[in-house]
């Protein structure tokens, strides 16, 4: 969904300006960097549910890598994000 919206941005842009009821709900450019960030937080997560999804073989033998890698992804991510001076909301 984030994916989508984010790619729709500019359309959906034009559409609100072109119907004012709906500018309360337009996104701020930090918004628009918030799902940047939760988007990229979220990769892994999509990109192992797909694959473990679309397996027919057993796939318990993979749950320590992918666990060890999400796990690594999530600190590597925090690490990343205290860097950003205008992002407190993810921590």
């Amino acid at each position: 969904m984030l994916v989508r919206a984010r790619r729709l941005r500019n359309i959906v842009e034009k559409w609100i300006g072109e119907n004012h009821k709906f500018t309360p709900f337009e996104l701020m450019e930090y918004e628009w960097r918030q799902v940047d960030q939760t988007i990229m937080f979220l990769k892994p997560f999509a990109e192992y549910t797909h694959d473990i999804s679309a397996s027919t073989r057993p796939t318990i033998h993979n749950a320590y890598f992918i666990y060890n890698d999400i796990f690594d992804h999530i600190a590597h991510h925090c690490h990343q994000v205290r860097k950003i001076p205008d992002a407190p909301w993810i921590m």
